[in-house]
């Protein structure tokens, strides 16, 4: 996974932390090789810290064809990882990442699971531009609603 290429391949000098070895495997899962980033970025990131991990990307982020952004959003619910993508520099984005303690208590304990987020979106939704069914329809090949 990530965190072992970090430690025996690219050599970091700092032993991860528990969640510095979580975001690495996550961001290796993600680019189908943790390999496949910025090494300076990755050499830069400090892996060992216990609270949170920043790390510089240089590629777009999407949710169809190159789904990137998708699947980091899904890796992240199911390892309870909050992400936050914040615009760095032209063509560069920070990624920060922070374990949460659960599914339940306060906001800034607990990360809901993809479904619950998925739901709670589509329920402060309910008053979009798509009428009852335009998703569905769309989905089975009819085009715009």
């Amino acid at each position: 996974m990530g965190a072992d290429w970090l430690v025996n391949d690219l050599r970091i000098e700092r032993v991860p932390s528990q969640l510095g070895v979580a975001v690495a495997d996550l961001l290796g899962i993600l680019f189908r090789g943790i390999y496949h980033m910025n090494y300076t970025s990755l050499r830069k990131a400090k892996w060992d810290n216990t609270n949170y991990i920043e790390i510089t990307v240089d590629r777009e982020l999407a949710t169809w064809d190159a789904d990137d952004l998708t699947r980091l959003v899904v890796l992240c619910h199911d390892r309870l990882l909050r992400c936050s993508v914040e615009g760095l520099a032209p063509g560069y984005l920070r990624l920060s990442f922070c374990q949460r303690d659960g599914r339940h208590g306060r906001t800034h304990e607990r990360h809901p699971t993809i479904e619950e987020s998925i739901e709670r979106v589509r329920r402060e939704d309910s008053e979009s531009d798509f009428p009852d069914g335009a998703v569905e329809q769309m989905d089975q090949g009819g085009g715009e609603p």
